[in-house]
């Protein structure tokens, strides 16, 4: 088993030293008629039942009436009541402050009962060791006041020892001999309860013999209020330095405790029930987490690894209860794992605050869940990376809600990069309700995915309901391509918001809401039943092919800079500017009619193919304004080469501007045939007409050449 650090080491060592104090005076507490009414400084209420005015003897069962302990001294709180548990008082006396000192404090009791010491103000200095239970049963009570002493151990062997902090500041200072170390079950029962207060510590150590940090009677140390500041806490057997046993290690309630290193052995347990436990970093050795509410906050250069020095994987969730276990990396913290799983049946969250780094070689998951059939349900993780520089790296693959739900919030500037990733991939889609969701918020907010990017299931069907919401200038790259599954939605909500992905397929829905200005690279394959709904404004830079009966609306403005297919009988919904630059082919290869709401404007790099067939021929146009420009490209559909007569009707509404260039090298009209695009600007119509044969022309030649002599001989007459 990997040794612990050094300092611990040092402290459980130096331990030896502890055991054989050097010769001093000693004063020992006196449990005689009416001591009990005394405190650590003298009788208040008259001499004692030895007529003595303070209750502390040289020796153990001597006179009492000695002088009050001095920095020097061992005192020793003993006695033998079997029928009631004996407590010595410390505090203010007339309102003085006073400073009660010794060198060694040990309070023990015997024949099953407790002796305590309870301190309610003043301070009290002990320069080496606070012994509870050295061999019987000891407890010290502080609400309020100050205590420091050189190592503080709670339990020793066949004893147990108990230190209840409830207000007021504990702090272990060590001595010239002693590493300052708080031991609560030193070879015995130890039992440390922190509601209050302050506590300073440079090290714990929780262990009992023959305990594990299961069972509930092993030594714990527990904090469900106040502050704690210990540098390394090791819980659980460390045998390499003469603790063995378990012991449990249980924050809750609104406890803040700050560690450096947290350590928790095989036969230990660390709970984490709500409050926070800041930490540099853990170890931890099998299934030694219960983490249910509150938080773990790693800083610094953070780790978390097993025994053997190798990263662990995280996974947590709160369970069937009502908690939120909470794993945040405060400002400018690094942390690697190979995988995390957040929400892993029951609640979690995740935080990922400025400057931070959280770096995950493998998978990730938000909302694993646990199967249904073990009687345990779906989880609900959640994750926010919020701030300048603040980046949380999946190097696999990230699942936000399977088995579960599950959301990411990335924002000021936060930056998440996945290597793939799918969005409710649940195996049951109505497992949680609730939407899966991505937010990408501020500008300078990225979120970069690799692979393939699935919005709403998995490589091959739909799944959850989800989404993901670019806002105010947030952006998503997706390298693999983009998949939005039917029943979810992308969406563009304010200014800025950017996509870029070589290749989308749209099953489902591209929302840019009112007020929202967006731009998307690359191309849109819509399927049939998918939606492109456009109330603000969208830059699309990419091909558009509409397949099926798929449907774009815009009350806003939308500029196509690539090429646009519709699929035949489209209907294009909206009050607002549809602007085509990078061509438009009305019923793709087919022929088609499309019936535009709204406005539509080409602009001069546009391209409208137009397919001509004797019965038949694409149409665009409505009720509204149609602006003309660029090219116009007639294209013969099933060899088609036009006939005399022949009428094609390609544009209705309002027309304006014109065709800078008619292309009809698509079309190859047949002999004696003629273009006739004089209605074209005007009515939008293109016709065909017949070139008067060779003959024919001859006698319109000689007839107008007769007109012309006839013409000039009059004019001479006159």
């Amino acid at each position: 088993m990997r040794r612990l650090p050094s300092p611990v080491a040092l402290a459980i060592t130096l331990l030896g030293l502890v055991t054989a104090p050097a010769l001093a005076a000693e004063r020992h507490w006196t449990f005689i008629g009416g001591c009990g009414s005394a405190d650590w400084f003298g009788k208040t209420n008259g001499p004692n039942a030895e007529g003595k005015t303070t209750c502390w003897a040289a020796s153990a069962g001597g006179a009492s009436g000695q002088s009050v302990p001095g920095p020097g001294d061992d005192v020793f709180m003993r006695h033998a009541n079997p029928n009631a548990d004996l407590v010595n008082t410390f505090s203010t006396f007339n309102g003085t402050t006073r400073v009660g000192q010794a060198k060694n404090l040990s309070i023990a009791g015997t024949a099953g009962r407790f002796a305590s010491l309870a301190v309610s103000s003043d301070e009290l200095q002990i320069g080496e060791r606070l012994t509870l239970g050295q061999t019987g049963r000891g407890k010290l009570i502080q609400t309020d006041g100050s205590i420091a002493a050189g190592i503080v151990i709670l339990g020793e062997p066949g004893g147990v020892g108990r230190y209840e902090l409830n207000q007021g500041s504990l702090s272990v200072t060590g001595s010239s001999s002693l590493y300052p170390v708080l031991l609560v079950g030193h070879g015995g029962h130890g039992e440390f309860v922190q509601r209050g207060g302050s506590l300073d510590a440079p090290a714990l150590i929780v262990a009992e013999p023959g305990k594990t940090g299961r069972d509930a009677a092993s030594s714990f140390f527990e904090m469900s209020g106040g502050v704690a500041s210990i540098d390394v806490i090791g819980v659980g057997n460390a045998s390499d330095f003469s603790v063995t046993g378990g012991g449990r290690m249980r924050i809750s309630g609104s406890a803040a405790l700050s560690a450096t290193q947290v350590e928790v052995m095989d036969s230990g347990l660390l709970e984490i029930h709500g409050g926070i436990l800041g930490t540099v970093g853990m170890y931890l050795e099998g299934d030694t987490l219960a983490f249910s509410d509150g938080a773990i906050q790693f800083r610094d250069v953070a780790f978390l690894k097993d025994f053997e020095g190798k990263d662990r994987t995280l996974a947590f969730g709160g369970g069937l209860g009502a908690g939120t276990p909470t794993v945040r990396l405060t400002r400018n913290a690094t942390l690697s794992l190979p995988a995390l799983h957040v929400g892993d049946f029951g609640k979690g969250r995740l935080e990922v605050e400025a400057g931070a780094v959280l770096s995950t070689s493998g998978p990730a998951s938000l909302g694993s869940g646990k199967p249904v059939a073990f009687g345990l349900g779906p989880g609900d993780g959640a994750a926010t990376v919020t701030g300048a520089g603040a980046s949380w790296i999946v190097e696999g693959h990230l699942n936000v809600g399977v088995k579960g739900r599950g959301s990411v919030t990335v924002a000021d500037e936060g930056l998440l990069r996945t290597g793939s990733a799918f969005l409710g991939s649940t195996e049951n889609p109505d497992e949680l309700p609730g939407r899966n969701q991505v937010r990408v918020e501020g500008a300078g907010s990225h979120w970069h995915n690799q692979g393939l990017l699935v919005i709403g299931g998995g490589n091959s069907a739909a799944g959850q309901a989800s989404e993901v919401v670019l806002r105010d200038g947030g952006a998503l790259r997706s390298d693999g391509g983009l998949i939005v599954r039917e029943g979810s939605a992308l969406a563009f909500q304010g200014t800025g918001g950017s996509v870029v992905a070589g290749s989308t397929l749209l099953e489902g829905d591209i929302q840019v809401d009112a007020g929202a200005d967006a731009t998307w690279t690359g191309s849109i394959e819509m399927a049939h039943g998918s939606w492109l709904i456009v109330d603000g404004a969208l830059t699309l830079n990419g091909d558009l092919a509409m397949n099926g009966y798929s449907i774009l609306e815009n009350d806003g403005q939308v500029t196509f800079a690539g090429r646009v297919s519709t699929y035949d009988d489209q209907v294009l919904f909206g009050g607002g500017l549809r602007v085509f630059s990078g061509g438009l082919a009305v019923g793709g290869d087919r022929l088609g009619h499309n019936l535009a709401m709204g406005s539509t404007r080409f602009t001069a790099s546009n391209v409208f193919t137009a397919q001509l067939a004797r019965s038949s021929h694409d149409h665009y146009g409505g009720t509204g304004a149609l602006e003309l420009g660029g090219t116009l490209k007639l294209v013969s559909a099933g060899a088609y080469q036009g006939h005399a007569g022949a009428s094609f009707d390609l544009f209705g509404g309002t027309l304006s501007g014109h065709f800078d260039h008619v292309d009809t090298s698509g079309f190859a009209l047949g002999a004696g045939l003629a273009w006739d695009f004089s209605q074209l600007s005007s009515a939008g119509i293109v016709g065909i007409s017949a070139v008067p044969e060779p003959g024919t022309w001859a006698l319109w030649m000689a007839g107008l050449v007769g007109m012309g002599c006839r013409a000039r001989r009059h004019r001479r007459a006159v």
